[in-house]
């Protein structure tokens, strides 16, 4: 159970300095087949299902990329009406979700992009 735990605070460290951002409005973690496992936001979208469409997308992607001779893509900037989105794998395992404002994803983009 004390492994577990660490590995949850060591899970949502990763996510915890993204919701502190204005206009961040919720940042998670999946895996890559769409579980959840870290999430933080307040009253915004369902994080099952978000993770798990983050997941669908990125397997799109990926099948993309190979079809282009690449890998697994580094970083999808979504933008939407009234959110958007960065998904970025951090590794073979995890998918980091970001979902905000127009701007303060805006920001965040590049910095995401050399993080990963």
């Amino acid at each position: 159970m004390e492994k577990n735990r660490i590995e949850r605070d060591e899970l949502e460290a990763i996510i915890r300095p993204y919701t502190e951002i204005e206009g961040i409005d919720a940042a998670g973690l999946s895996s890559l087949d769409g579980l959840l496992v870290a999430w933080s936001g307040d009253n915004g979208p369902d994080p099952e299902v978000i993770a798990a469409h983050a997941a669908s997308m990125l397997a799109s992607f990926k099948t993309m990329a190979e079809e282009l001779g690449t890998t697994l893509p580094r970083l999808l900037n979504l933008e939407l009406t009234g959110h958007d989105l960065i998904l970025a794998p951090l590794n073979r395992d995890l998918v980091l979700i970001l979902v905000g404002r127009k701007d303060a994803i805006g920001k965040l983009t590049g910095k995401v992009r050399a993080s990963v």
